[in-house]
């Protein structure tokens, strides 16, 4: 019935209507799922004004739904949502500055967005901005407003602040530490449908916080996030595969787990793909593949890819040795939070 409507008022020529027509394709309401015509009618809608409809237009160039990906159009048409003052485009052109995407990467100018987006009552920019603050992307690190507006985005129903909620009462950042606060929201954003909220629900229990270890479920829930798409949780299905957790043995998964991870941009993933060619595990050892990947890690901000990555210069591991790159990666590990093991 809501389809009907839909089709109704967007062939009477509503922008509305238009818009909530695109939506009915792309998740399937009513109507046979169709990335194409999402994107035909959000592209009526966006040509016809509606603000809301421009963001959705410029996602659909960003991730190549029903369209090429283009990142020129993605940025032109969240910059218009935004500009025209719709809280979730601002959100979006606040993503673009974040991920350079049409636009030179500028962490300050999405933070500015972001700010705007959630201060306008979008609960994605609340959880955008409460990232911001949690780790000082283009404003001071605050960990007391991160958890404020993580809490905000949740309580307004985000799944994405439901997730972030549920990590900062894990790591008790703003708040006191709360691990049956944390396994609530982390469930809440799992049972939604994040995939980043089903892999942090994996580690609440794989290691038993504020819910009995269970290893099983916490396998499902990574291979759950993992196929949903989400960089951390196919990282952490790739050691459940290395180390037999809740699943059998299988280094040679493992390594089609951290690969995926890796080239999907997590600098955790790049780092265990690296062990991977050190250590041979599930793949030929490879130095030249070890110092590639724990250059990425290292060079993505992650502090441990910075001490691997400068043992490769020691060593002379897949590169030149490198007394003073050695060093120079020690210290920048020791800056980002590594500390050396007794």
């Amino acid at each position: 019935q809501a389809y009907e409507w839909c089709r109704k008022s967007a062939e009477a020529g509503d922008e509305i209507g238009m818009r909530l027509l695109g939506e009915c394709y792309e998740e399937g309401k009513g109507v046979e799922k169709d990335d194409a015509q999402a994107y035909e009618w959000y592209r009526k809608s966006a040509e016809a004004g509606d603000a809301y409809g421009m963001g959705l237009l410029g996602w659909c160039y960003w991730k190549g739904t029903g369209v090429e990906k283009d990142e020129s159009q993605a940025y032109e048409w969240c910059r218009k949502s935004a500009e025209a003052g719709d809280a979730y485009g601002m959100a979006l052109f606040g993503g673009c500055y974040e991920y350079g995407k049409g636009v030179e990467k500028d962490e300050s100018q999405a933070y500015e967005w972001y700010r705007k987006s959630a201060e306008a009552g979008d609960s994605y920019g609340m959880a955008l901005l409460g990232v911001c603050y949690m780790y000082g992307k283009g404003v001071e690190k605050d960990e007391a407003q991160a958890y404020e507006w993580c809490r905000k985005s949740a309580e307004a129903g985000d799944e994405i602040g439901m997730a972030l909620l549920g990590q900062c009462y894990a790591n008790g950042t703003g708040v006191e530490e709360d691990e049956a606060q944390a396994f609530e929201w982390c469930q809440k954003s799992a049972e939604a449908g994040d995939a980043y909220g089903m892999a942090l629900l994996g580690l609440c229990y794989e290691h038993g916080k504020g819910v009995e270890k269970d290893d099983a479920q916490a396998y499902e829930w990574y291979r759950k996030s993992a196929e949903a798409g989400d960089a951390a949780g196919m990282a952490l299905l790739g050691l459940c595969y290395e180390h037999g957790t809740g699943v059998g043995k299988d280094e040679k998964q493992a390594f089609v787990w951290y690969r995926k991870s890796a080239e999907a941009g997590d600098a955790y993933g790049m780092a265990l793909l690296g062990s991977c060619y050190a250590e041979g595990k599930g793949v030929e050892q490879d130095e030249a593949q070890v110092y590639e990947w724990w250059r990425k890690s290292a060079e993505a901000g992650y502090a441990r890819g910075m001490v691997l990555l400068g043992l490769c210069y020691e060593y002379g591991t897949g590169v030149e040795k490198d007394e003073a790159q050695a060093q120079y990666w020690k210290q920048r590990a020791i800056e980002a939070g590594w500390e050396e093991e007794a």
